[in-house]
């Protein structure tokens, strides 16, 4: 509250913006001072909810000072709270043409893009960002952990990787870049940086998340020689002895209590040996003690999905649907799993069946559109995906998912 009072004792002295036939008379001190005058209204107008003002501030101040990369870059920031993502992205670029190396503008850049949808003008932004001579990990993890934000992406990965490139011993930067590979699905990846991580913090909950990564995968002797030394330091911690008696049961031939110097639950060996057992029992669990649940179904799924395992996820999602037809989610999940195993007739066909059952329902369109898409039907799936636009709000995240998909398809014309 204190900072804008202050700002608007400035704003006032301010006064009003000077007409662009005074512009010759003025020294350079005097037009600077201008340009910051115009900004510190324009922002106000802009950080008080009135983008409409501010637009109308900075465009004045252009006509005085038409290469001033920040009052080009402010106007960019009022164009986009107006919703005109396209004139945002006209003064933005005008901006960084003037300052290619402003970090700040590389953040507006890829936060502009990432909220216009453009993945090109994003991986561009980080690409620059990364060239910086200013890229230091303290600016890399920022962005990474806002791209995070927005969920899996490629973006995402592709930061982590080349910060890891320019960083490779910064922990928190190994943090974040861990999170970025797991919810990619490059497993083998994210424990490589676990590893690394692990030996340089020599954290515990560091170790424990490297034998959750090869628990995931499948690599219980490995997983247990990381877990082993742990149960000597603490024979007692709850949380190594559960993973300890999983893997106990996994590797018959090793007495895991024994060399860790602990005394271990029974457990029974799970019907699917590759399965993770951390995540995925608790998962199974919860789905078995209440299988008509629509999220628990979903989420086991789901995560079955996420960990390579898209074949399990399909006849799962088909069996919960079939015994329960109006959890939705379980269709469209069902129809995406089958595209991710290639069969792309069997996603058509749960497809046409639930859009007939269930018309108009956005994400079995969507659904319906990726599988024609899948089996070679790139006009089907456009007109579907333009009937679904025509009935959606602009401003949805629906919209925002079929407005991708069409530009998908359309990019290779």
């Amino acid at each position: 509250m204190a900072t804008r009072w202050v700002l608007g004792l400035l704003v006032t002295a301010a006064g009003m913006a000077l007409p662009p036939s005074s512009v010759a008379q003025q020294t350079e001190e005097e037009l600077q001072t201008h340009a910051e005058r115009v900004l510190i209204r324009g922002l106000t107008w802009l950080q008080n909810d009135y983008p409409d003002r501010a637009a109308r501030m900075f465009e004045e101040g252009l006509k005085v000072h038409p290469s001033n990369a920040a009052i080009l870059a402010a106007m960019a920031s009022a164009q986009e709270a107006l919703g005109e993502l396209g004139t945002a992205r006209f003064y933005l670029d005008q901006a960084l043409a003037l300052e290619p190396e402003r970090e700040d503008l590389l953040s507006q850049d890829l936060d502009l893009a990432l909220r216009s949808g453009d993945v090109d003008a994003a991986r561009s932004a980080v690409d620059r960002m990364i060239g910086l001579e200013s890229a230091d990990a303290a600016l890399l993890l920022r962005h990474l952990v806002d791209l995070l934000d927005q969920g899996p992406n490629e973006l995402s990965v592709l930061l982590a990787q080349r910060g890891l490139d320019l960083h490779p011993d910064d922990t928190a930067l190994l943090d974040a870049a861990i999170t970025a590979w797991e919810r990619s699905g490059n497993l083998e990846q994210a424990t490589r940086s676990a590893i690394r991580l692990a030996d340089l913090s020599r954290d515990w909950d560091d170790d424990i998340r490297v034998t959750r990564l090869l628990m995931q995968q499948g690599r219980w002797e490995q997983a247990a020689d990381r877990l082993i030394p742990l149960g000597r330091l603490d024979p007692e911690d709850a949380e190594v002895r559960e993973m300890l008696s999983d893997l106990d049961a996994r590797l018959p031939g090793r007495d895991l209590g024994r060399e860790a110097g602990t005394v271990l639950q029974e457990r029974e060996v799970m019907a699917t040996e590759n399965a993770p057992t951390d995540s995925l029992t608790v998962l199974r669990s919860q789905w078995q003690a209440d299988a008509e649940n629509e999220d628990n179904a979903w989420r086991l799924a789901d995560f079955l999905i996420r960990s390579g395992q898209a074949r399990e996820a399909a006849i799962l999602a088909d069996e919960h649907v079939d015994a329960f037809p109006r959890h939705l989610r379980l269709w469209a999940l069902a129809i995406r799993a089958w595209i991710a195993v290639n069969e792309a007739q069997t996603a058509l066909e749960r497809a046409e069946d639930a859009t007939l059952l269930f018309p108009g329902y956005p994400p079995l369109e969507l659904a319906l559109a990726e599988a024609l898409l899948a089996n070679d039907r790139p006009a089907d799936a456009l007109s579907r995906l333009d009937r679904l636009m025509d009935q959606l709000d602009p401003d949805s995240q629906e919209f925002e998912q079929a407005r991708r998909l069409k530009s998908s398809i359309q990019q290779p014309q």
